[in-house]
């Protein structure tokens, strides 16, 4: 038994695949890959779908309302045929017009569109003028604004450089010894944070850049 006789006894019992696969004890699953073709039809169920045929035949015949059922739904499936057809050929004759009007149409339509592409560009170029006139303005009057707060800056920089007189600093110790900054920060580590002088105890107490804390002698 093929999958299209399968799908024909099925369909001449008006049955669904649900009820159908009930009557012959398998899953509608099943039976959708049996009517697809995609699995095979065993033998047992090929006789069983075989009686059931008969017997959906007998009860047909014998019921004549049963009968006049089926006829019904033959003709309406007929009809719907038909109908489909009907309906394609239409919609291909309504597709042709439209496809006739578009060609005779087609050139304005082209012709419309580039007007309207090129005074979009227009505007577009016009708008864009105006945006670099305005970031230009804005970008002079900001660089004048940047030279005023520069020269202002620099001016408070002068006056305080001006106001810081160099001092010479001499560090004395009570048994007459003299150091220096300069000669201080040659005593301790390059990488001094922090120097404590301690004249009392001739000390140079330093605090690194890490933390750590040591001491040298002011004289030795």
């Amino acid at each position: 038994m093929t999958n299209t006789e399968l799908t024909k006894i099925r369909e001449d019992r008006q049955l669904s695949k649900s009820d159908f696969a009930k009557e012959l004890g398998i899953t509608p699953m099943l039976l959708g890959k049996y009517e697809k073709g995609s699995a095979k039809i065993p033998d047992e169920i090929a006789e069983k779908v075989r009686k059931e045929a008969v017997s959906g035949v007998r009860v047909s015949v014998e019921d004549p309302t049963v009968a006049a059922q089926i006829e019904v739904k033959k003709n309406t499936r007929k009809a719907a045929r038909k109908a489909k057809e009907a309906i394609e050929g239409a919609a291909s004759a309504v597709k042709k017009a439209v496809t006739d009007q578009a060609a005779a149409t087609g050139i304005e339509v082209k012709k419309n569109t580039r007007k309207t592409v090129q005074k979009l560009k227009k505007a577009a170029e016009k708008a864009a003028s105006t945006v670099r006139d305005a970031v230009d303005d804005k970008a002079a009057a900001t660089e004048i604004e940047v030279k005023k707060k520069a020269r202002k800056a620099g001016r408070k920089a002068k006056e305080a450089a001006d106001a810081v007189k160099f001092v010479n600093i001499v560090i004395q110790s009570p048994m007459g010894g003299t150091i220096t900054p300069a000669e201080i920060l040659k005593k301790v580590p390059k990488d001094t944070k922090d120097v404590y002088v301690r004249v009392d105890d001739n000390k140079l107490y330093y605090v690194l850049k890490n933390g750590e804390i040591g001491s040298v002698d002011i004289w030795e």
